[in-house]
């Protein structure tokens, strides 16, 4: 994994990149993820990590729920007994799905994916294996410290979601999770209608940073001077499943910043609650201003009543900022 990083840092210093996106998918997010967290300053603006095989694969005794060697010792057996047809097999089954009940079968997919893997070396596939399987990317994860967007399908049959996206939402500092139900590893070919979009809009979003006082530069945008990163990193209690199409992953779900937007404009109320259902948020005092104008937009364009239809989520903020002026839970009330 050494070598895919520094053939990235090498094509990034000849074509001197500056603040550039970095995507990665399976082998390929860990590959930048470890890029991302070693590259040159100045040289990555945000990263993406799409059904990734971080932070670590395999199972051992530090990762005691990881995949066992004898399905990577499967794998190294099929590829050296008849690689032309494990490369058919990959396609046509797991990789897009294709082997679900009622799943839309594309031959042109399945032809296509074989052709691209028929085209590498096979020692190079080979030794791949070992490579996305063992390798362990916990400190790259964490010494990651741009914005980073991990998406994975929940219906993911090569890299499970429990043990791969889930746990490395929890690693980087400033990550967004998104998960897509019932979505395969490869939704990227066959979903691209839904996964496009939302790449693009986290590449176009903006990301706040603090200042050396601890205040907030924010963009300007319709609902005000709102941090991108708050509306990212708002967390909301999974309490009940919503058929929104937010960001869903285990306990919590989190707002992207055009859903975020959309929703919060319209008929959001804001007040102080003592509910011990939460979930802690960083930076209260962006969270305070966010409520701010949430207020004044509602008192202006949004008719009271419309509040008693939205459902309820409690969010409790904790900061060590000094700046913080509302250490109480704040209740965004969201249609």
């Amino acid at each position: 994994m050494d070598t895919y990083a520094s053939d990235v840092a090498a094509l990034a210093d000849t074509l001197d990149l500056q603040n550039a996106v970095h995507i990665g998918h399976s082998a390929g997010g860990g590959e930048a993820a470890r890029y991302v967290a070693r590259a040159k300053p100045g040289r990555v603006a945000k990263a993406v990590l799409i059904g990734a095989v971080t932070p670590i694969m395999i199972r051992s005794p530090k990762n005691t729920s990881g995949l066992p060697t004898e399905v990577f010792d499967g794998f190294r057996t099929a590829l050296v007994a008849n690689r032309a047809q494990f490369y058919r097999d990959i396609p046509a089954g797991p990789f897009f799905g294709f082997n679900r009940p009622g799943a839309k079968i594309s031959e042109g997919l399945i032809q296509n994916w074989w052709r691209q893997a028929m085209m590498g070396g096979i020692k190079a596939q080979y030794d791949c294996i070992k490579a996305l399987s063992e390798t362990d990317f916990t400190e790259d994860l964490k010494a990651i410290s741009k914005p980073t967007l991990i998406l994975h399908g929940d219906d993911d049959q090569i890299v499970p979601i429990a043990d791969s996206s889930l746990l490395s939402a929890k690693l980087v500092r400033d990550a967004s999770l998104k998960v897509y139900p019932g979505l395969p590893h490869g939704m990227c070919t066959t979903h691209p209608d839904t996964i496009n979009p939302d790449l693009l809009a986290f590449i176009k979003g903006y990301s706040a940073r603090a200042s050396d006082d601890g205040r907030c530069g924010a963009p300007e945008h319709a609902l005000g001077r709102v941090p991108y990163g708050v509306l990212q990193k708002l967390a909301l209690s999974l309490d009940e499943a919503k058929p929104d199409g937010l960001l869903l992953a285990g306990r919590y779900r989190l707002l992207d910043h055009e859903r975020a937007l959309e929703r919060l404009m319209p008929a959001a109320v804001a007040k102080t609650s003592t509910s011990s259902s939460a979930v802690p948020i960083a930076q209260a005092s962006w969270l305070a201003g966010l409520t701010s104008n949430i207020r004044r937009r509602h008192r202006k364009s949004s008719p009271r009543s419309s509040a008693s239809r939205c459902s309820r989520t409690v969010i409790r903020c904790r900061s060590k900022r000094p700046r913080c002026s509302s250490p109480s839970p704040i209740q965004l009330r969201l249609p």
